[in-house]
């Protein structure tokens, strides 16, 4: 966990260029620790962050999604702007 992320701060002042690679690997890790943090102080995380959909977001609403304004507002944008896909026709 925080072992990981002394050592990525450390790499990164030792050179002063980073490579696309290496900024997200960084990112990945600083993302990854910060949810470990959140979820050992108890806090939930969205439904929507959790499917990768939108980044780290806690959640508000004690996962009841259904009184969350964010839920509706991408499930609202979702239902808008996905094309459906075709009808999968059955087996004979």
């Amino acid at each position: 966990g925080s072992k990981n992320y002394g050592t990525l701060i450390a790499l990164k002042s030792q050179r002063t260029t980073t490579t696309p690679d290496e900024k997200e690997m960084t990112m990945n890790t600083i993302k990854r620790v910060k949810k470990d943090q959140e979820k050992k102080a108890g806090v939930q995380i969205c439904i929507w962050s959790e499917a990768g959909v939108v980044s780290s977001r806690s959640c508000t609403r004690r996962l009841h999604c259904e009184r969350c304004l964010f839920d509706q507002n991408m499930m609202d944008f979702f239902a808008h702007n996905l094309t459906p896909l075709p009808a999968v026709p059955h087996a004979a």
